[in-house]
Protein backbone atom coordinates (compact mmCIF):
# COMPACT_ATOMS: atom_id res chain seq x y z
CA UNK A 1 0.00 0.00 0.00
CA UNK A 2 1.35 2.93 -1.18
CA UNK A 3 1.59 6.42 1.40
CA UNK A 4 -0.37 9.27 0.30
CA UNK A 5 -0.98 12.88 0.92
CA UNK A 6 -3.26 15.33 -0.31
CA UNK A 7 -1.03 18.31 -2.56
CA UNK A 8 -0.73 21.45 -0.59
CA UNK A 9 -2.39 23.77 -3.77
CA UNK A 10 -5.05 21.45 -6.17
CA UNK A 11 -5.67 19.41 -3.33
CA UNK A 12 -4.80 16.18 -5.80
CA UNK A 13 -4.29 12.88 -3.87
CA UNK A 14 -0.35 12.34 -4.22
CA UNK A 15 1.84 9.90 -2.71
CA UNK A 16 3.86 10.95 -0.09
CA UNK A 17 7.44 11.24 -1.54
CA UNK A 18 6.25 13.21 -4.64
CA UNK A 19 8.09 16.54 -4.49
CA UNK A 20 5.84 17.66 -7.48
CA UNK A 21 1.98 17.46 -7.60
CA UNK A 22 1.77 15.04 -11.02
CA UNK A 23 -1.80 17.15 -11.82
CA UNK A 24 -1.32 21.07 -11.18
CA UNK A 25 2.46 20.86 -10.78
CA UNK A 26 3.83 22.69 -7.84
CA UNK A 27 6.49 21.56 -5.60
CA UNK A 28 5.77 20.26 -2.33
CA UNK A 29 6.62 21.43 0.82
CA UNK A 30 9.37 18.71 2.69
CA UNK A 31 7.75 16.46 5.04
CA UNK A 32 9.19 14.49 7.45
CA UNK A 33 9.11 14.47 11.28
CA UNK A 34 12.60 16.64 11.70
CA UNK A 35 13.13 18.06 14.79
CA UNK A 36 15.29 20.52 15.91
CA UNK A 37 17.39 20.94 18.93
CA UNK A 38 15.98 23.23 21.58
CA UNK A 39 18.52 26.02 22.62
CA UNK A 40 18.48 27.52 26.13
CA UNK A 41 18.94 31.22 25.47
CA UNK A 42 20.19 32.07 29.13
CA UNK A 43 23.02 29.18 28.43
CA UNK A 44 24.00 31.00 25.10
CA UNK A 45 24.19 34.36 26.57
CA UNK A 46 26.15 32.85 29.67
CA UNK A 47 28.15 31.23 27.16
CA UNK A 48 28.78 34.52 25.48
CA UNK A 49 29.70 36.13 28.67
CA UNK A 50 32.73 33.94 29.30
CA UNK A 51 33.90 33.43 26.20
CA UNK A 52 33.01 35.48 23.81
CA UNK A 53 31.93 33.55 20.47
CA UNK A 54 31.33 30.43 22.06
CA UNK A 55 27.10 31.10 22.66
CA UNK A 56 27.44 31.64 18.62
CA UNK A 57 28.72 27.84 18.40
CA UNK A 58 25.99 26.40 21.11
CA UNK A 59 23.44 28.25 18.69
CA UNK A 60 25.26 26.54 15.44
CA UNK A 61 26.46 29.55 14.08
CA UNK A 62 29.23 29.78 11.86
CA UNK A 63 32.75 28.71 12.93
CA UNK A 64 33.86 32.02 11.28
CA UNK A 65 31.22 34.24 13.19
CA UNK A 66 32.65 32.85 16.78
CA UNK A 67 36.19 32.71 16.06
CA UNK A 68 35.75 36.60 14.69
CA UNK A 69 34.34 37.34 18.56
CA UNK A 70 36.69 35.71 20.23
CA UNK A 71 39.04 37.23 18.13
CA UNK A 72 38.04 40.48 18.54
CA UNK A 73 37.32 39.86 22.30
CA UNK A 74 41.14 38.76 23.22
CA UNK A 75 42.54 41.94 20.95
CA UNK A 76 39.75 44.62 23.00
CA UNK A 77 40.84 43.47 26.30
CA UNK A 78 44.30 44.11 25.59
CA UNK A 79 43.49 47.45 24.23
CA UNK A 80 41.33 48.50 27.21
CA UNK A 81 44.26 47.57 29.30
CA UNK A 82 46.45 49.75 27.66
CA UNK A 83 44.11 52.92 28.01
CA UNK A 84 43.93 51.82 31.60
CA UNK A 85 47.53 51.66 32.28
CA UNK A 86 48.38 54.64 30.08
CA UNK A 87 46.53 56.93 32.57
CA UNK A 88 47.48 55.47 35.36
CA UNK A 89 50.97 56.32 34.61
CA UNK A 90 50.75 59.72 33.65
CA UNK A 91 48.55 59.66 37.09
CA UNK A 92 52.09 58.82 38.97
CA UNK A 93 54.29 60.69 37.14
CA UNK A 94 52.09 64.07 38.24
CA UNK A 95 52.59 63.17 41.50
CA UNK A 96 55.97 62.71 41.44
CA UNK A 97 56.40 66.31 40.33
Amino acid sequence: MVETKFCTRCGEKIDVLAEICPKCGVRQAATGSVTKEKKEPWLAALASFFIPGLGQLYTNQSFGKAMLLFCTFWLVLPWIYSIYDAYKKAQEINERQ
